[in-house]
């Protein structure tokens, strides 16, 4: 507990405090754990104005010093001070800066609190559907904490990329036997569209299933699909589903481009909905099992976060980030997503095969000068770009040397991807005649282009070769966001966040 001058402490910001008249009190670990308080790092043992803290507790409790300095002449260091673990020093006047996050209990989290759901899943022979960032925040992976909590791991399934993102995007993963985990893992993203949903033999003789995968906000990504097509599956079949729930990484309040016209679903768009639709994954099951009328939905288990604001971002939560697939290394790469994965339906390389994927982008015959003036000329909201050469380890253009432009999005809560996507393919298109549409199958369609599944309609590519203004387009949006912002309202168990 804080008492800061009358000053208000907020989670969701940065703080510097100087103990000038004031007192705070920290419970011992458990209890500073417990209750989630912030407190603070180093504290003088009978200092004049009586700060204290416990600073094991507040590691414990997830709290994290980002720097410590000493206003006053006294020879103690913040170094000494922050080693100390239960012995207090005294010290002259210390200014605290905090990185001031609460800690977000995921679903995974709040699984375990739930005795009733965890004797239930102790005696029964249970299906998991996880990936590299089901875990723990101790890093402990989903499979290993459930046979931890005895629970039967019947049957494990894997979504595209695999159970630990080792396959690239759009490769087929086989039923494999897996080391880590010492089990067979069944793949649902195989080599044709029939892979993408479970056979019955595939939930045969399961009790239930646990299903734990992080979305990261954008329509495009498949997990949210692959968890919608197994957990109706097993509802049609009576089999318990829990569904974990996680943060949106990019926030779930900000909306952005179209709805998928009919016509143009595909497995980057199973269901009509923004292409950041501002949802987390459980609210997304939820809201599409009630649109199908999915039976037994009494046996939805829907394991949602505790302490969570949907207007945060992925780090802002305390939660740890994990990369979900091979080309979503950092949070950044999930923040510019939304609109440069548009550049997939395209023979531009997306930064595939470099160290940051969809942050860089071009081809051997982008003139990237050109390209930087066109995007700039633009005015873009949060994001600058740089002229950059890069050469492609893998996917389009591999070894070859690439001219493109990175990109720094410099205000995320200004930011708009996909305005920056339809922008870039503008100027890219407008500028050079090397530029064309991918032609090749995408995601199993063979009779559409690439670029429309992902759009989710042909208007906008058609928009973008009568070099419509990019602005222009974004704001033919705006009925289908309203449209959206209604329909999702009664599904959001956070809250509108605005």
């Amino acid at each position: 507990v804080c008492v800061c001058g009358g000053g208000e402490v907020s989670p969701q910001r940065v703080y510097v405090l100087r103990p000038l008249a004031l007192r705070a009190y920290a419970a011992p670990p458990s209890r500073l754990a417990a209750r989630g308080a912030l407190g603070l790092g180093v504290a003088p043992r009978a200092h004049q104005n009586g700060a204290r803290v416990w600073p094991q507790g507040i590691a414990r409790a997830g709290r994290r010093i980002v720097s410590l300095a000493c206003e006053g002449n006294d020879s103690r260091t913040p170094e000494n001070a922050r080693r100390a673990s239960d012995t207090w020093y005294t010290a002259p006047v210390w200014r605290f800066t905090f990185y001031g996050r609460f800690h977000v209990l995921t679903g995974m989290e709040t699984l375990w609190k739930n005795r009733d759901w965890m004797n239930r899943l102790r005696h029964s022979r249970t299906g998991v559907l996880s990936h590299a960032a089901s875990i723990s925040p101790s890093g402990e992976h989903l499979v290993f904490a459930l046979r931890r909590e005895g629970v039967a791991t019947t049957r494990l399934f894997a979504p595209e990329h695999g159970l630990w993102g080792a396959a690239q995007d759009m490769e087929g993963v086989e039923h494999q036997f897996d080391e880590i985990v010492q089990s067979e893992v069944t793949s649902l993203y195989g080599h044709d569209v029939d892979s993408l949903k479970p056979r019955e033999a595939m939930l045969s003789g399961l009790d239930a299933v646990v299903i734990d995968v992080q979305d990261v906000g954008a329509r495009y990504y498949t997990f949210a699909y692959t968890a919608l097509f197994l957990a109706q599956a097993a509802l049609e079949r009576g089999i318990d589903v829990y569904v974990i729930d996680r943060p949106n990484p990019v926030n779930g309040t900000t909306l952005e481009g179209n709805l998928i016209d009919r016509g143009f679903e595909s497995f980057v768009g199973v269901r009509s909905g923004m292409t950041r639709h501002g949802m987390t994954l459980c609210e997304l099951i939820r809201m599409w099992c009630v649109q199908d009328g999915t039976p037994n939905l009494e046996s939805l288990h829907l394991c949602w976060m505790e302490g969570y604001d949907r207007r945060s971002y992925f780090d802002e939560t305390g939660v740890l980030w994990t990369m979900p697939s091979p080309n979503m290394p950092t949070l950044e790469t999930a923040v510019v997503y939304p609109g440069m994965c548009l550049l997939e339906g395209t023979n531009l390389s997306e930064g595939r095969g470099t160290t940051r994927p969809f942050e860089i982008f071009g081809a051997p015959w982008v003139d990237a000068n050109a390209a930087h003036r066109g995007v700039e000329a633009l005015c873009l909201p949060g994001v600058v770009f740089r002229p950059v050469d890069f050469k492609p380890m893998f996917q389009k253009h591999a070894g070859q040397v690439c001219h493109g432009l990175q990109m720094y999005v410099t205000d995320r809560r200004r930011f708009r991807s996909v305005l920056t996507g339809i922008a870039v393919l503008s100027v890219m298109s407008a500028l050079h005649a090397e530029f064309s549409w991918r032609s090749e199958t995408y995601e199993f369609v063979r009779d559409i282009l690439a670029i429309d599944l992902l759009f989710g309609n042909d208007t906008v590519r058609k928009q973008i070769e009568g070099q419509e203004n990019p602005y222009r387009i974004v704001e033919g949006f705006d009925a289908q966001t309203e449209s959206w912002r209604g329909l999702r309202r009664e599904f959001l168990y956070y809250g509108e966040g605005e």
